[in-house]
């Protein structure tokens, strides 16, 4: 089966990027690329067709046609260990094999994207969260599901408690107040990086039009 040109042109414009970026990052010429995309050269090499993919983020399965999934499962080597995860993730998804082929969507997503994806897979990793940190059955349920994404990251280890057991045995007010501080921490966190995202979009969007 030959590329499929249409997936090829979709995925290289849905990343923001240009065909002279895209050459770059794979190491193919740029008027090879525009032969592919233009159907002028339907049968690209193997070699050529992987470092293609590889700089689109996706299989070559996926570029000949041959899978729905866009997006490659992401596998830990010593070269590449998890395909850029964040280390929490990439041991969820030790424990959780289910969720690897959902995080394998957070490396290429935007910031909203990603925002909507991981809190699918805290929704998903609930039942392992409160079994591995039983202080939170302790919090109305609004702000449990708040702290599901700081329990994943183990975000509560920044703070002086005394450790699992003791949080356990805190009073509920004292919890709350607690984890109020560390919501305030998280949003603010959040909000600066998803100003560093937006950054990076703007410069995304310069190659783009260059």
């Amino acid at each position: 089966m030959g590329l499929d040109v249409k997936r090829l042109q979709e995925l290289r414009q849905n990343r923001g990027l240009s065909k002279n970026k895209l050459a770059r990052m794979s190491g193919v010429s740029q008027g090879y690329l525009s032969d592919l995309e233009r159907g002028k050269k339907e049968a690209p090499s193997a070699p050529i067709l992987a470092r293609v993919a590889e700089a689109l983020g996706t299989s070559t399965d996926y570029l000949l046609g041959l899978t729905e999934n866009p997006y490659p499962i992401p596998k830990r080597t010593e070269e590449q260990p998890a395909a850029s995860l964040p280390g929490w993730l990439v041991e969820a998804c030790e424990e959780a094999p289910e969720l690897r082929e959902l995080a394998a969507l957070v490396p290429l997503l935007t910031q909203d994207q990603r925002r909507t994806v991981l809190d699918l897979v805290y929704s998903m990793l609930r039942p392992t969260l409160l079994r591995r940190h039983p202080w939170l059955k302790k919090l109305p349920v609004e702000i449990r599901d708040r702290m599901l994404p700081l329990a994943a990251q183990n975000w509560h280890h920044r703070y002086s408690y005394g450790g699992e057991k003791d949080l356990a045995k805190w009073p509920e007010d004292a919890l709350l107040t607690l984890c109020s501080a560390m919501l305030s921490d998280y949003e603010r966190e959040q909000k600066k990086a998803a100003g560093r995202e937006k950054n990076k979009d703007k410069e995304t969007d310069k190659d783009t039009m260059a």
